[in-house]
């Protein structure tokens, strides 16, 4: 969430400079504890820019304790007179809402319904938003992510080097990361040279014992956190990113990776089959099939021309779907919409 309200505020900076756009941070990178003090602070911000003129709040909300946060803030918003857009980034959202307690299903009910508009990642959310939630059809759109262009830098693997592949994630099993391990020494155990870099936070240990437990952990490597330079480092340095995962919306690394020409194997879950479709810009794998996932391995070490066709056909669905300058067309136009209604509750 933070990379797209990053990246909406350089382009305007850069593109619109006479739209003025500030970045609210309500959680902070640091203990959780802390997020309360963030919070109060975006809180007193918020009441400035409004009293400065600010007319609109763009709020991104993820799942769990960010909607509370961010309802907090929509709320606050909404008080002010300002209009509001809830922007839905939560992969876990749709599942993990009917196993909530009624309280907190009734608070995101709320802060769903109070939104003048609703942007969803996904047809799918769309749908859940509108029939699971009540949100009315018209209060509803869907946005595709979109990304900064990395520029196209593919160059096909050459023999004798060793196959490199990439994860790119918080480390966590709602990402696939024990499948790409698993997956990773089958073709090891078959006698193919690969290696790969896991390139994230969260549960780095676990996965680094568990390469371990596998003998595989001379085959990877676990960079921890990286800052935007270092994940682009990986990403040019790879052969191929691989992003195994059991939930998501649209993934900004696999729109970071195309805009470079490198190839992706994923899994189709979340907007990935609707915005890339499998054999022609990607291989998609089912999750949890560490078989299927080893085989779309190989198939990109054994088959450049496989390689350079998904690199070649990756970026061509950039170009023509997923720029900064598209993104932000479809978004001013989205604004302009929020901006020309009646605000809900007003």
């Amino acid at each position: 969430m933070g990379s797209v309200s990053r990246g909406i505020q350089s382009w305007l900076r850069a593109n619109r400079a006479e739209v003025p756009v500030e970045v609210l941070d309500t959680r902070g990178s640091g203990h959780a504890g802390l997020s309360p003090a963030f919070l109060l602070v975006a809180a007193m911000r918020a009441v400035g820019l409004r009293l400065g003129g600010a007319n609109l709040m763009h709020v991104q909300v993820s799942e769990r304790s960010s909607f509370i946060r961010k309802g907090v803030i929509l709320r606050l918003g909404k008080a002010l007179g300002m209009h509001t857009v809830l922007h839905h980034h939560g992969g876990e959202f749709s599942s993990l809402f009917p196993t909530s307690s009624p309280r907190m299903r009734r608070w995101i009910a709320a802060t769903v319904l109070a939104a003048d508009l609703n942007m969803a990642l996904s047809e799918s959310m769309r749908e859940f938003l509108v029939e699971t939630i009540g949100a009315a059809p018209d209060r509803v759109a869907v946005l595709h992510n979109a990304t900064n262009d990395l520029g196209y830098s593919y160059e096909p693997r050459r023999d004798p080097s060793p196959m490199r592949y990439a994860l790119v994630a918080n480390l966590a099993p709602r990402k696939g990361v024990s499948e790409f391990l698993q997956g990773l020494k089958l073709l090891i155990d078959k006698g193919h040279d690969v290696t790969a870099t896991l390139a994230g936070g969260g549960a780095v240990s676990r996965y680094a014992a568990e390469a371990t437990q596998l003998g595989i952990a001379p085959r990877c490597v676990f960079t921890g956190w990286l800052d935007r330079p270092g994940v682009e480092k990986v990403i040019r340095e790879a052969d191929a990113l691989v992003l195994p995962s059991h939930f998501e919306l649209v993934p900004m690394v696999i729109l970071e990776a195309i805009s470079t020409g490198l190839p992706v194997i994923a899994t189709p879950v979340g907007a990935i089959p609707e915005i890339m479709t499998s054999g022609r810009n990607c291989i998609l794998v089912l999750p949890g099939d560490v078989e299927a996932l080893a085989a779309a391995m190989l198939k990109l070490k054994t088959e450049p021309g496989v390689a350079t066709e998904l690199s070649v056909q990756g970026r061509a669905l950039y170009d023509q779907k997923f720029t900064m300058d598209a993104y932000m067309e479809k978004l001013l136009a989205i604004y302009e919409q929020v901006l020309s209604r009646p605000r809900i509750g007003a």
